[in-house]
């Protein structure tokens, strides 16, 4: 039985991208609140939904900052803010 290994990326590497966010809500995510995002690769157009995770309740730049390094220790190299 093959195993697959997950890769780690560099926290650098991970962009964050907020289309699905703004395009929802009409505005850029900021403030405090409970925040979902969804990982996958950059050479994905659509977010993958299977892969969302959700931050705990707390500022929008934490939220972020924990998303992009899990996202990382997956091996992802996108992240997306989910409305």
């Amino acid at each position: 039985m093959a195993t697959t290994a997950t890769r780690k990326v560099a926290k650098a590497a991970v962009e964050v991208d907020s289309t699905p966010f703004v395009v929802s809500h009409g505005k850029e995510p900021r403030g405090v609140g409970c925040w979902a995002f969804s990982f996958g690769r950059a050479d994905k157009f659509c977010p993958p939904l299977e892969r969302v995770w959700f931050a705990p309740h707390g500022s929008f730049t934490s939220a972020k900052r924990e998303a992009v390094a899990e996202a990382a220790r997956r091996g992802e190299t996108m992240v997306w803010v989910q409305p």
